[in-house]
């Protein structure tokens, strides 16, 4: 890592921080997510996924580094934020931002998933906005591939899922479903969902309540 200059902090994850960083003698700026090496599985995956994907609306990845405690991976720095940041700034979006928003994340969705890769945590804090307002896929540390997603099915009943960010998750992945690109689109739609009201569709005060709200199609009108 000698040759970036790491500067504040501007994204944090459940096993990540991310940087931002110049790398020295350019005026290259670049995203740096540092992982602790507690979670190499997790990282090298990523690493394998994003290394194989190149679109518009897909992060970028660069190179990674490997230290004495952490694992860091360089990826493109996106100046936009991500759209949770926008959402607590602006609540709802105007409809024709909507509309423009999900282009870009169904084309990045359907180009990774005709890469046969599942993304599995779709929400509105892990799609990037780049300086000129287009979204970008980020953050593949659950993602996994098609093969691997059929592999993990799971009869048991109704509990929290392995991967992803409850309130955005398909009602089979509570019911011993397993990812799919069909989870994916359920997760876009809560998505936009949210842009367009401020709010997610599913709602709840416990856990539980908010599997019942899924399960049942119990929508948070606004």
């Amino acid at each position: 890592m000698e040759d970036y200059q790491i500067y504040e902090e501007i994204g944090k994850g459940r096993y990540s921080i991310v940087y931002k960083a110049r790398k020295k003698k350019t005026i290259l700026y670049n995203a740096v997510k540092c992982v602790d090496k507690y979670h190499k599985a997790k990282v090298t995956n990523e690493v394998k996924i994003l290394n194989m994907l190149d679109h518009p609306n897909v992060l970028k990845f660069d190179s990674w580094y490997e230290t004495n405690n952490h694992y860091w991976i360089i990826i493109e720095f996106c100046s936009g934020g991500d759209l949770m940041n926008l959402l607590t700034q602006d609540q709802a979006l105007p409809e024709d931002t909507v509309h423009l928003f999900s282009m870009d994340l169904v084309q990045g969705l359907q180009y990774i998933h005709s890469r046969g890769v599942i993304y599995c945590d779709l929400k509105p804090s892990n799609v990037l906005i780049d300086g000129c307002g287009v979204l970008k896929l980020s953050d593949f540390g659950l993602a996994q591939f098609i093969r691997d997603s059929e592999l993990e099915k799971d009869t048991s009943s109704v509990g929290r899922p392995k991967r992803g960010s409850p309130c955005y998750m398909a009602p089979e992945l509570f019911q011993g479903g397993w990812h799919s690109i069909y989870s994916d689109f359920w997760s876009l739609g809560c998505v936009l969902y949210e842009l367009a009201s401020g709010s997610p569709p599913f709602v709840g005060q416990t856990f539980e309540l908010l599997v019942d709200a899924i399960l049942n199609g119990t929508l948070k009108l606004t």
